[in-house]
């Protein structure tokens, strides 16, 4: 009720995942009492901070979903977790700027989109089956965008989009015709030539390492996501921004348990994490504080 009545949206923070995604299915339910409301989670990677594993493709697609809709967000609820709320994110223009609208009767290059959705960290595959991938077969794309429930089927005439499909990934059949997709960005950071360019100059400013016995610089010199890239967001661009730029500025707080404790926890565990992981690895002048 105060969050239909509210003429702004509300901001649940939560101690952990596990709360967030309780409060999401909850709230997802009462909502269809008031037109659907919008209930939005930004969900932890689910990862160890400066780990070599990247967040599941799932979770990546519901971030991604979110951040590119809470800006515009007039009335309803973000559910997010302390630590969650304690990472920095990519710039709010990072999401709008390489979003990219594909309509029935749109003139489009495949070879150009092929070279635009790599860049955009989307990965090339027989047959798409997980948010990220897509296929290019003669005049069809099969493409699984970040931020929707299902994968979409591409047809071309020529260099026209003549029909745009839902497709079922299992069974490859298709559902349904649709007039429009959005397309997110497959990554929070870029992989672009301007990503890659930003990514090694700030490389070789923080870190006192022979980029050619690391890894991860090899890895995005050569425009691959290697697993954990998510640790280095910083790399990417000049300044990162926090959940509270991509709200709006009359967002109404809700708080919900030990919240203090939650983020000392959390905070302990960047700390002790970042000594083992990053410290011994490359000795760096960057700081935990400059990444969450």
């Amino acid at each position: 009720h105060a969050a239909n009545s509210a003429d702004a949206p509300l901001v649940l923070i939560c101690e952990n995942n596990q709360i967030v995604e309780q409060f999401v299915r909850e709230l997802s339910y009462f909502a269809r009492a008031f037109d659907n409301l919008p209930i939005f989670g930004l969900p932890d990677w689910e990862t160890l901070p400066y780990d070599n594993f990247s967040p599941h493709q799932d979770i990546t697609s519901e971030r991604l979903s979110t951040l590119y809709h809470l800006p515009k967000l007039k009335k309803g609820i973000l559910v997010i977790s302390m630590p969650s709320l304690m990472h920095k994110l990519p710039p709010q223009n990072y999401v709008t700027a390489n979003s990219l609208d594909l309509v029935v009767g749109q003139q489009l290059d495949i070879n150009q989109v092929k070279e635009d959705l790599v860049a955009a960290g989307y990965q090339s595959v027989n047959s798409v089956l997980d948010h990220g991938e897509f296929a290019i077969r003669g005049s069809i794309l099969d493409i699984y965008p970040m931020g929707t429930p299902l994968p979409y089927r591409v047809d071309l005439f020529d260099n026209e989009i003549e029909t745009l499909r839902t497709f079922d990934p299992e069974t490859q059949r298709s559902i349904s015709k649709v007039e429009e997709i959005k397309l997110l960005p497959a990554k929070e950071y870029p992989l672009d030539e301007v990503g890659i360019k930003t990514f090694r100059s700030n490389f070789h400013e923080l870190f006192d390492v022979d980029p050619r016995q690391c890894p991860i610089y090899q890895d995005v010199s050569e425009g691959l996501a290697s697993p954990g890239l998510e640790y280095y967001l910083t790399l990417f661009f000049e300044s990162l921004d926090t959940i509270f730029e991509f709200l709006p500025s009359n967002s109404i707080i809700i708080k919900f348990g030990d919240l203090h404790e939650a983020g000392n926890h959390f905070w302990l565990d960047v700390k002790n994490r970042y000594s083992d992981k990053i410290i011994d690895r490359f000795n760096p002048i960057l700081k935990p504080n400059e990444v969450f």
